[in-house]
């Protein structure tokens, strides 16, 4: 992660390498000089201990010591991108006015075997002028990096890690949906409820409330209940049997043992697995939204969990493709591409909700409760 410092009034540094990195890179740098220097006092050959000992020592050498940084110089008018080790050895400057942009981006990155969603956050202009600044593993981490590096280079910010393109410029970044509706002028117009709706509204004090159905089961819930399931079988008859009529424990190890197992290889797979296709199924969710805060409540079988917005903070109101908001691997597209969630999300918070509804009434949903915290 991109460590910021300010170097003056008008210069910004955001600078990788170093801390956890170099702490996991001390490892392979030792093995490696040990490897290397290993025939000095064995008989190792030279020729496959200097192979593979410099290699491990190269990329250890890289973790600890490797560093790169980006430099916003307003004063100067330059962007400067460095590599080095512990200090610059390289360097490549831009003018800041050939940017036009602030970038956050999903991309995938890695091997085959490895691969990995990253939402890179860069300075794009013209040509080739293209520089880098990070790239975080969570939507909401870029996006926090970009609205910084635009606020500071005054630029556009262009942010399409979610699917869909929102560009800010940099008055709008902190601009709440209220304030922006009471800039532009327009609200939109909320229409009645559309036919077939299966949430329903009530009305509790200056609040207006949705019971949004469950949202359902989907291919990997399946899966899960069917491994949930076979687990207490395979440890039953592999493991638990055996121990139970065995007379290798005695009876108060036995107990111990086999009462240990039973919970931890039976019954916690069984509650895990059934618990969640019954709260995916049976149990909603709530969203409460006033001229004071937008609120979602997730119903769970023994506790519920929330999140809340005040309304003077929630800056984006949108609707993205369920599958979007998976940030473990590559974006496949496929059934979960048809299907929407509505997004609230503020600099600090965001909640998704409204999985299973239909495009239209997430469309219906949307407006009305943007209305309503705009009020």
């Amino acid at each position: 992660m991109a460590r910021k410092r300010q170097l003056g009034d008008d210069v910004l540094e955001y600078r990788l390498g170093g801390g956890c990195v170099a702490v996991a890179g001390v490892p392979f740098l030792a093995c490696g000089v040990a490897i290397v220097f290993c025939p000095l006092w064995s008989e190792v050959p030279w020729v496959p201990g200097l192979i593979f000992g410099g290699m491990l020592a190269l990329m250890g050498g890289a973790l600890v010591f490797g560093r790169k940084g980006v430099v916003i110089d307003r004063a100067q008018g330059v962007v400067t991108a460095w590599w080095g080790l512990l200090v610059p050895f390289r360097r490549r400057q831009h003018p800041l006015s050939e940017f036009h942009r602030v970038t956050v981006r999903r991309e995938v990155r890695g091997s085959q075997k490895h691969r990995r969603t990253v939402f890179p956050v860069r300075l794009v202009g013209s040509g080739e002028a293209r520089v880098e600044v990070d790239a975080r593993g969570l939507p909401d981490a870029a996006r926090r990096l970009g609205e910084d590096v635009a606020k500071f280079a005054q630029l556009p910010l262009s942010d399409s890690s979610l699917g869909e393109e929102v560009v800010r410029e940099v008055a709008e970044l902190d601009e709440s949906v209220r304030e922006r509706w009471e800039r532009t002028g327009e609200r939109p117009e909320v229409a009645e409820a559309p036919e077939g709706a299966r949430s329903r509204q009530t009305v509790v004090g200056d609040a207006l409330e949705f019971e949004l159905p469950p949202p359902g089961l989907r291919q990997w819930h399946i899966v899960g209940l069917a491994i949930g399931l076979g687990i207490p079988v395979v440890a039953y008859f592999a493991f638990i049997q055996r121990l139970l009529t065995g007379d290798a424990l005695s009876p108060w190890l036995k107990l111990a043992v086999g009462g240990g197992l039973i919970v931890v290889a039976m019954v916690l797979p069984v509650v895990v697995s059934v618990g969640m296709v019954v709260r995916r199924v049976f149990r909603g969710a709530l969203l409460a939204v006033s001229p004071a805060e937008l609120r979602v409540v997730w119903r769970g079988l023994m506790w519920d969990r929330s999140t809340a917005i005040p309304a003077d903070e929630l800056e984006e109101l949108q609707i993205v493709r369920e599958d979007m908001l998976d940030v473990g691997g590559e974006v496949t597209g496929g059934k979960r591409a048809q299907r929407f969630v509505i997004l609230a999300r503020s600099d600090t918070a965001r909640a998704a909700f409204g999985a299973g509804l239909a495009r239209e009434e997430l469309e219906w949903i949307r407006g009305v409760a943007a209305n309503v915290v705009s009020a």
